[in-house]
Parts: C-alpha cells; structure tokens; sequence
C-alpha cells in the first residue's frame, strides 16, 4: 500500500505534484462515496429528522475516527515496510492501514452529514 504522502530522498517536482494531486483525487472519492452512501440521511424525511435530531452520534464518530487516525501512527499499531527511492532499500514505518482507512472514512461521513443546531435553526427561519 502507497500512502499519498511518501519519503523522498531528492525533491523533484513531478513527484511534489503528482502527490498533491493524488492527495486531491483521493479527498474527492471519499467525497463523493461517503455523500452517496448518506443518500437517505438527506432524502428520505423520517430518517433524516431522526439524524438531526440526535446530533450528538456524528459527534462521538469524528471523535472515535480521531482515534483511529492517532492509533494507526503510533509505534505499538504502525507497520514497518521496506521502501524502495532511487534504487535505495529502506525501512520505513508506515500507519496501520485498517485504522488509518476506517478512521479516515468515518471522518468523511461524519464530517459531510454534521448539522449544527444553528444552521439548522437558521434554515428553517427562512
């Protein structure tokens, strides 16, 4: 597994912004996924009522997915790959990928589908 962020031994700027757009596609797909994978928090009335009315489970998700996102860079969770740049054979200690992805994706969903008590007060004055 490739992670958008890498080591470089030399900079070079192909590389600078091939990860700055690859950083950007990926932000986009989860997006994208997690905006249609919350369809029916946004569609369908009943369910979306019952969502905003407990706002308090989007909360306690992005606090579990910051987690998550702590657990898989720390010593005892990340895993150590062997990384090759310019030909050079190097150790390197990468995050957890399963705490690092389920973390990352709870993060999106929660963030997209959080409506704060004033913006909610605030559409339904007009």
């Amino acid at each position: 597994m490739e992670y958008a962020t890498r080591c470089y031994i030399e900079l070079d700027l192909i590389g600078m912004v091939f990860q700055s757009l690859y950083a950007l596609v990926l932000i986009g797909i989860t997006i994208l996924c997690c905006a249609i994978v919350g369809l029916p928090l946004r569609l369908v009335p009943k369910i979306a009522n019952w969502w905003k009315g407990r706002q308090v489970i989007p909360l306690c998700g992005i606090g579990v997915a910051a987690l998550l996102l702590w657990l898989s860079i720390l010593p005892g969770f990340s895993v150590k790959a062997w990384v090759e740049e310019y030909g050079e054979h190097f150790q390197a200690q990468i995050p957890n990928f399963k705490l690092f992805a389920s973390g990352w994706v709870l993060l999106a969903f929660c963030m997209i589908h959080l409506y704060p008590k004033e913006v909610l007060e605030t559409i339904r004055r007009k």
